[in-house]
């Protein structure tokens, strides 16, 4: 696993969403998290940095790629924060094996099966890599005219932070492998999703939601207020004005909700008699 590692403290994990590396919570939450928690930043397996084989898209394979990450680093019961699939994934996680994490706080999360325009949009590439043509349909002259405006799409009603644009480099997530498992993880999620539906009750962890009130990209209500009614421990805050990318805009609240589920997961102390 490729990444950041900052800061001192009970540990974090930060989970980025698509289209995206782990520099995308390199701007926006690494920073804040690392004044209050040991906080570890993950290329998602297949994106950036970080590799893995072709057809591994599953949530569930994913997981135990993050999993083994978390492990060599010896990360103890850390709070998952993610982002968009990012969110997916940290649920996915906590689904998985709740005692090992002390709680959740999942942004603009992709919770629900839905038809989606990732699987048509970056499908094909993956089908390509998989039958053994690199270049599938679009190819990297599309990717270069493409990404650009997906990334300001996914900013809607805001516009990318300076420091998003400084670090976001396209050759991080434009290159042939990179848009593959794009379109592997939007091919291959819905079945995982489908079957956390019934699952997601049975989830005991605490779990903070945080959803822009404008998010373009994941419907707030179907993925956020309905995620809140299955869970047994969670609580759903709505951030006015801001779309899909929250957590470059309201990174303190972020924090807070993190330090939040970090309390309620701490041993209380027992009073003496």
């Amino acid at each position: 696993m490729a990444g950041y590692e900052a800061g001192s403290g009970p540990d974090a994990v930060l989970i980025h969403g698509t289209i995206v590396t782990s520099e995308d919570m390199g701007a926006s939450l690494l920073g804040p998290f690392a004044r209050r928690f040991r906080t570890v930043a993950f290329d998602r397996p297949g994106h950036g940095a970080s590799t893995r084989p072709p057809g591994q898209g599953a949530l569930s394979q994913q997981a135990r790629f993050v999993r083994e990450g978390m492990d060599r680093l010896g990360l103890r019961r850390p709070v998952l924060v993610g982002h968009s699939i990012g969110g997916s994934l940290a649920l996915q996680l906590a689904l998985a094996a709740p005692e090992r994490y002390a709680g959740v706080v999942v942004i603009g999360p992709l919770v629900f099966p839905e038809p989606r325009l990732g699987p048509v949009l970056f499908g094909p590439r993956a089908l390509a890599r998989l039958g053994g043509n690199r270049a599938g349909l679009g190819g990297p002259g599309l990717d270069a005219a493409s990404l650009p405006l997906l990334w300001r799409a996914i900013f809607l009603p805001q516009h990318a932070p300076a420091e998003f644009r400084r670090r976001m480099a396209f050759e991080a997530v434009g290159s042939d492998a990179g848009i593959a498992s794009v379109g592997e993880d939007s091919l291959a999620i819905w079945s995982d999703l489908t079957l956390n539906l019934f699952r997601y009750r049975k989830l005991i962890c605490p779990v903070e939601i945080v959803c822009g009130e404008i998010d373009i990209v994941v419907n707030p209500a179907l993925h956020g207020r309905a995620l809140r009614r299955l869970l047994p421990r969670a609580s759903f805050t709505s951030v006015p004005g801001v779309g899909h990318m929250a957590h470059h805009f309201e990174p303190r609240l972020i924090l807070e909700k993190a330090l939040q589920v970090s309390a309620a997961a701490a041993p209380r102390p027992v009073a003496a008699r």
